[in-house]
């Protein structure tokens, strides 16, 4: 089909132009907005790990005792997944839900990343007391 005239021509152009604009437009808006998201996360969950390393300092908690360690993270329902380790790298505590995974290789780098884990997605982080 040939187009005769240039009003059509130009019109499918323009159309052209404009939807792959607007996808543009739309990738970058979606991209902008996970950043942003994310950037959300990572702050609602470094508030949350320095909340309870505050909450720690005031009220020690013996590891050895899973009872309460677990009255002591009741305080926080949002702590679902969580590892403790000392200085030298032997765990403490690992929430229930842990338990049943492999253990969480703990990387140096102070940025928060996701990770695959048992088939879920995981946005982790690795925090030490004094900062």
């Amino acid at each position: 089909m040939k187009l005769a005239t240039l009003r059509a021509r130009v019109t499918l152009w323009s159309v052209g132009v404009v939807t792959i604009a607007l996808a543009l437009f739309a990738a970058g808006a979606a991209w902008s907005l996970r950043q942003e998201l994310i950037e959300n996360l990572d702050k609602d969950i470094k508030a949350e790990a320095q909340g309870f390393f505050s909450a720690l300092q005031q009220q020690r908690v013996d590891w050895g005792n899973r009872r309460r360690v677990e009255a002591f993270f009741d305080q926080s329902k949002r702590l679902r997944y969580i590892e403790i380790r000392n200085d030298a790298g032997q765990v403490l505590y690992r929430s229930r839900d842990l338990e049943k995974g492999p253990a969480f290789l703990m990387r140096g780098t102070p940025k928060l990343q996701n990770i695959a884990w048992n088939g879920r997605a995981l946005r982790f982080g690795v925090f030490h007391q004094d900062g």
